[in-house]
């Protein structure tokens, strides 16, 4: 391995560090602030179903976002038409637990719902951090690492939202972070640090499993003796587990299966809006009617469209360093076998969402890769930094690209900073005027009480706290049927629907569903349900 140049870095470049770093969190709080809306729906839902915690309703949500399992013989609880329903149906509950706490502390507002997250963006940069340390003594790549993960706009969005994926990351990270230095170290009860935070990461998102699969096989390859190995392996399947276990009970008494139903049919979607379907069939059988050529295309773009979202994780100017420093990890023979592990097992999780999203979650997995994948962030950045601090000839230079990089870096953050006051402000806009013309139509019509069908379940009822209910994926017929079964009264477009198109354009007419509206300054239009 070749020595660090420098193991103290020099007090200018210290104090350009902490005025960075101080810079986005400061930026972080003063976005969280602005912000008027949580936005995507994944984020409005662990907003809403931490804020009904917090008042002690419990973990409910007052809409239906999807109709996996509704008629499940074996789901009591959600085979009726209800609107009010068991919120962990198919998301995760760490989260929504996270900001409830914080809400039950500074009060109910999205400003103490980012607080958590922008406090595990702080914690990213730690575990950062320590990845570094365990890929290199330089302080120079420790440091810059860490600032880089905390200002890069992927981390930086996410930490900013109310959704799972920075909790995900920091769970993850720290996770990989122990599988490391287990494989590195002389001590291995490394690994059950692992276990604790794949469990953690597994109470964020489904695909937290998969860490786990990963620290089996990592702790059974260790080089510790045999015995060693199976202790450390059967000891870390507990804590796993122990870890799960309120999960597990809360299925079994929910839903009275370890796991939601309906949702193992995922694996047999052939279009991602039929994760929305009311009564299509989704089975086997009718997977393999779509035949073989579009099962196998469906996975090779799956995994393309996954290597094209790790471009978008770091930004063109820094892939070039990652590449670098990856291809002298591969032919070099001055790399220590440390390094090569600490490449090797991020490069086995990498491989293992690449085909977990590709072959079993091949359509849910177009965005989950994406969040998943943020946990390999960190170890991206210590390669990047590391490889401008090993190969920059001039150490003066070397330190002097990394603040550019960091300065460059931290900017395209405020735009994205910006971009998300700008977005967030337009969607809260839009939807109150959505709002004022359902209300204003219902007060004369008799349209009450008013429930909305629309695509925009999690952020429509952010917004108005109105009964809302997905548009089904399915044919017209079924729609209104469905709008019947949940007594709707009003359609809300445009909505990915092939049925619904031509309803919205104006083609064609028709007298279940009549025009109140289009929404001045939005493509919205409103139509009443009869």
């Amino acid at each position: 391995m070749i020595p660090p140049r420098s193991r103290l870095l020099e007090p200018l470049v210290i104090v350009i560090v902490i005025i960075l770093f101080g810079v986005g969190l400061v930026a972080r709080f003063v976005v969280a602030g602005k912000l008027l809306h949580p936005g995507h729906g994944d984020s409005s839902f662990y907003y809403t179903v931490a804020e009904n915690m917090a008042q002690g309703r419990g973990a409910v949500v007052d809409y239906r976002w999807h109709y996996l399992g509704l008629n499940h013989p074996a789901n009591p609880s959600t085979s009726t038409a209800t609107i009010t329903h068991p919120a962990f149906d198919y998301w995760l509950p760490l989260t929504s637990l996270i900001i409830s706490a914080s809400m039950g502390i500074l009060g109910i507002s999205l400003f103490a719902a980012l607080v958590p997250s922008i406090l595990f963006g702080v914690g990213l940069a730690a575990v950062t951090y320590g990845l570094a340390t365990s890929y290199t003594p330089s302080r120079l790549v420790a440091v810059g690492s860490a600032v880089l993960v905390f200002l890069l706009p992927t981390p930086f969005f996410f930490s900013l939202q109310t959704d799972t994926t920075i909790y995900y990351t920091v769970f993850a990270s720290l996770s990989l972070l122990a599988m490391v230095r287990g494989m590195n170290y002389p001590h291995p009860w490394w690994f059950l640090l692992a276990a604790v935070g794949a469990g953690l990461a597994h109470l964020t998102r489904q695909d937290g499993v998969l860490l786990f699969v990963l620290f089996a096989g990592v702790a059974w390859c260790s080089p510790h003796p045999r015995r060693t190995r199976a202790a450390v392996l059967l000891a870390g399947t507990g804590i796993y587990l122990l870890t799960l276990a309120p999960l597990l009970g809360y299925n079994l008494r929910t839903f009275g299966a370890l796991t939601p139903p309906g949702v193992s049919s995922l694996v047999f979607l052939t279009d991602y809006e039929d994760l929305y379907s009311f009564a299509k069939d989704l089975s086997l059988h009718s997977y393999l009617q779509w035949g073989i050529g579009n099962i196998l295309w469906s996975k090779f773009d799956a995994i393309l469209q996954h290597i094209m979202f790790l471009r978008t994780f770091l930004g063109l100017l820094l892939w070039p360093f990652v590449i670098a420093g990856l291809f002298d990890m591969l032919w070099s023979k001055e790399q220590s076998p440390h390094r090569k592990t600490f490449c090797a097992i991020h490069g086995l999780f990498l491989g293992i969402l690449i085909l977990f999203f590709a072959f079993v979650a091949t359509f849910p997995g177009i965005g989950s890769f994406f969040r998943s994948g943020v946990a390999l962030v960190p170890f991206l950045c210590v390669i990047a930094i590391d490889t401008i601090h090993r190969r920059v000839p001039s150490q003066r230079f070397a330190i002097a690209l990394v603040v550019i990089l960091l300065v460059f870096t931290g900017g395209r953050s405020m735009v994205k900073a910006h971009t998300m006051l700008r977005d967030a402000a337009t969607m809260a806009e839009q939807l109150e005027a959505v709002e004022a013309v359902i209300r204003d139509d219902a007060s004369q019509s008799g349209q009450e009480p008013i429930v909305i069908m629309t695509r925009l379940p999690w952020q429509v009822y952010h917004s108005m706290r109105l009964p809302v209910i997905q548009i089904p994926n399915d044919d017209l017929e079924t729609i209104y049927d469905v709008a019947g079964r949940f007594r709707a009264t009003y359609l809300l477009l445009p909505a990915p629907r092939e049925a619904l198109w031509p309803l919205y354009t104006g083609e064609v007419e028709d007298r279940r569903f009549r025009l109140v509206a289009s929404v001045p300054n939005s493509g919205f239009k409103v139509f009443r349900i009869r």
